[in-house]
């Protein structure tokens, strides 16, 4: 499953614990939903997912990105960075101080 799919997947399963399962539907990566809901909550859904260690092709452009052509010997730091973002970004989310 691409990236793509996965962020769309994670996205619905956030809409769907706002509103009820009824209110949304997907097709692919298209979404219908009736009703309000918060949009934090989704777009903390999204980060979870797009920034995840487990993504090896994210930790590999990153590790290039630290190391350059010695990418392999920063395959655990680009780890970490992703690790570490992705806390800061949904820290910031977060509504109490």
């Amino acid at each position: 499953m691409d990236l793509r799919q996965k962020v769309a997947d994670a996205a619905v399963a956030e809409l769907r614990v706002q509103l009820d399962a009824d209110g949304v539907d997907q097709c692919g990566t298209w979404v219908q939903a009736d009703g309000m809901f918060r949009m934090v909550g989704v777009a903390e859904a999204i980060i979870r997912v797009a920034l995840d260690r487990s993504n090896a092709d994210l930790v590999e452009e990153v590790a290039r990105g630290i190391g350059g052509s010695e990418w392999q010997s920063y395959l655990l730091q680009a780890g970490d960075a992703i690790t570490g973002a992705r806390g800061a970004l949904l820290e910031q989310l977060d509504p109490l101080p």
